[in-house]
């Protein structure tokens, strides 16, 4: 799937990809959400999904670039502490000749917790990034790390 000429992405079977009109969730290019997912559940003020999801934000030019802005958005999160805990730096990874850089942790929302990872990268001279959230049982399926690894940025 080519998400307006910006990137490209293999949507895993039995999963949807959203693109438009998410709702709540309008600051999303792109939202990968199991196939018969009924989109009530990601409307605002609801609960966080049980099911596990994938995200990409276009976040335009960053100052510094994504390493930077990974530094420093990993070191906010940590600092509040009623919404994210464990938060740990991850290795950078290479995905088509672009470098993400990222953490983990547990999200606390709504009175549930589960784990997630952020990534950041820099392409098309914007910097993105990739927030994967695991299921209610913590998680993450294979289907959602391939769709991350299968990241074409379109130069």
């Amino acid at each position: 799937m080519e998400i307006d000429r910006q990137l490209r992405m293999q949507v895993p079977d039995g999963w949807t990809a959203l693109t438009d009109n998410i709702p709540g969730l309008d600051i999303y290019i792109l939202m990968i959400v199991p196939a018969d997912t009924d989109l009530a559940e990601l409307e605002p003020g609801t609960d966080r999904p049980d099911f596990a999801y994938l995200t990409v934000a276009n976040l335009g030019p960053t100052r510094n670039g994504a390493e930077s802005y990974s530094a420093a958005v990993m070191e906010s999160d940590a600092e509040n502490t009623s919404s994210y805990s464990d938060i740990v730096a991850l290795d950078p990874v290479e995905v088509d000749d672009t470098t993400f850089y990222g953490y983990e942790g547990t999200l606390i929302q709504n009175g549930t917790e589960a784990p997630f990872q952020y990534w950041h990268a820099d392409a098309n001279d914007a910097t993105y990034k990739v927030a994967i959230h695991a299921d209610a049982d913590g998680e993450f399926p294979q289907d959602l790390s391939d769709a991350f690894k299968s990241i074409d940025f379109r130069r």
